[in-house]
């Protein structure tokens, strides 16, 4: 009896338990072999067509599905509804990882999408529709995408100005005079991986990125899609550029943004009140977050040469570190980027400087 007992809790390390999830179409969709659209589709799903989940873990912003006709494949995941509580399963630390969830990540893990309120999906909630409402739902998805630990690739002002042509050579535009629209999926941002303008040194959006720079502006974001119109919070937007004393000059710099829903709660110091103490100290800062293009932009670099469309923030790049997960003040005339240990974190240079 010992023996079986003992076979049966061996068993239990190695097999997950899975009690499929329901969902249900709810805007035509391509059903695919992959999670993208680098294949011909199987065929269009119409609503309101019932799938079954075979997984409720995003891959690149699709599920794995199979259909009442037993296909299986891959759905984009804002055209359709999903059960709530619906999918479990019984895993263990020893056969999938101390998050029980596999290798795949989900939502509020790194590599997944920051997740707060369930009234404000991680794709947030457009008004748009068709391939504007994917690309909008998309972007969201990229700006509360967490990106996965480890030592954060150091970028310059040089190297957002090289991603910026290499993201305009590869959609030909001309990003200040024209969007550039990313549908269905935004894989050209993540394969093969961009280069930078230093030697040998390739990004790709999602990936752990850091910048030193200053702060020359700061301001709380109002409604937006990806907050499903404040409901969930606002962002802060960070203009991040060189040192400048008198008039800023945003034209020159990049947007690096703090979002509501990660980290959550928001550090003490994490607000807008602080980081405007902290342009005015002149103080130099370290950004690291994800790497984001917010397309839904103009590239407005020059003063001289306003977009087409007014109300668009003044930056060199599309390109943001977007959301950031961390964020250090130095409080020496010269902090290393690389040596994370001799900056102040936002929240010990508040403290330390008080108002």
């Amino acid at each position: 009896m010992k023996a079986v007992l003992a076979v049966l809790a061996a068993a239990v390390t190695l097999v997950a338990v899975v009690l499929a999830a329901g969902a249900t179409v709810v805007h035509d969709v391509n059903l695919r072999p992959t999670a993208s659209i680098d294949h011909p589709p199987i065929r269009l799903l119409k609503p309101p067509e019932t799938l079954t989940l075979i997984s409720d873990v995003k891959k690149d912003g699709f599920y794995h599905v199979r259909t009442g006709r037993g296909e299986e494949g891959w759905v984009w995941a804002p055209n359709i509804s999903v059960e709530p509580s619906a999918f479990s399963a019984t895993v263990t630390t020893e056969a999938f990882g101390a998050a029980g969830r596999g290798s795949a990540p989900s939502e509020n893990e790194p590599g997944g999408e920051a997740f707060d309120q369930p009234g404000c999906p991680p794709q947030g909630e457009t008004k748009f529709t068709g391939n504007e409402k994917i690309d909008d739902e998309q972007r969201n998805l990229a700006k509360r995408h967490i990106p996965v630990g480890g030592t954060p690739v150091n970028l310059t002002l040089a190297d957002f100005a090289t991603l910026q042509a290499d993201v305009n050579s590869i959609f030909s535009k001309d990003a200040e005079r024209e969007l550039i629209s990313i549908t269905p999926d935004r894989t050209k941002l993540k394969s093969p991986k961009l280069a930078t303008a230093q030697a040998g040194v390739t990004v790709a959006e999602g990936d752990r990125v850091e910048i030193a720079d200053y702060v020359n502006y700061v301001s709380d974001e109002g409604p937006e899609t990806v907050n499903c119109a404040a409901t969930d919070g606002t962002d802060i937007h960070i203009n991040l550029g060189p040192n400048q004393t008198g008039v800023k000059n945003q034209h020159v710099g990049i947007v690096v943004e703090m979002i509501p829903q990660w980290p959550h709660p928001r550090p003490a110091g994490w607000n807008s009140d602080v980081l405007k103490r902290v342009m005015k100290a002149g103080a130099a800062v370290l950004a690291v977050g994800s790497l984001t293009l917010d397309n839904g932009h103009y590239v407005n670099k020059d003063p001289a040469v306003p977009p087409p469309r007014t109300g668009q923030p003044q930056r060199m790049s599309l390109w943001e570190v977007h959301p950031i997960v961390e964020f250090f003040v130095c409080d020496k005339s010269h902090c290393d980027p690389s040596n994370h240990g001799i900056w102040l974190t936002l929240t010990q240079w508040a403290t330390a400087h008080p108002q």
